[in-house]
């Protein structure tokens, strides 16, 4: 389990399939300052808006899984759109779908803060869900359609 920002700097760098001298060439960065700002006794720290060009270089999601976590979050990869996966209507109705879901835990989490569901929390909770109904039904038509049912 990775216990520091550096730490997954250093899996992002040094554990990836990308050698961490290429991931520094393709970013555009220094590979010694890289090196450093993964070193835990070096005073040198990656500057925020690499991070993004520094996942998809190394093809690690160590960093945006450690902040994600640190915030009491998860990240999830979402699989690209293309021929071989998920693709339009289907795609989109099961994106949508983790998007409410996402929201109704968000919307549970805050409501049990006081161990209870107010009205008002309650009714915030069943107007996702029926989104989640929709889109279920929606997905469910949809791909009956591809199967010719």
């Amino acid at each position: 389990m990775i216990q520091s920002f550096k730490g997954a700097l250093h899996e992002v760098l040094f554990g990836s399939s990308v050698k961490a001298k290429e991931i520094a060439y393709l970013i555009g960065k220094d590979y010694n300052r890289l090196a450093n700002a993964a070193n835990e006794s070096q005073q040198e720290n990656l500057p925020g808006k690499d991070i993004i060009p520094l996942t998809n270089a190394s093809h690690n999601d160590a960093l945006i899984e450690f902040i994600s976590s640190a915030v009491g979050g998860v990240f999830i990869r979402l699989p690209k759109m293309d021929h071989a996966g998920l693709q339009g209507e289907v795609g989109k109705e099961i994106l949508d779908m983790v998007t409410f879901l996402g929201r109704l835990s968000n919307e549970f989490i805050e409501a049990m803060q006081d161990c209870s569901i107010d009205k008002d929390e309650a009714g915030r909770m069943e107007k996702i869900l029926m989104q989640i109904v929709q889109h279920s039904v929606a997905l469910s038509e949809l791909i009956s359609k591809q199967v010719g049912r």
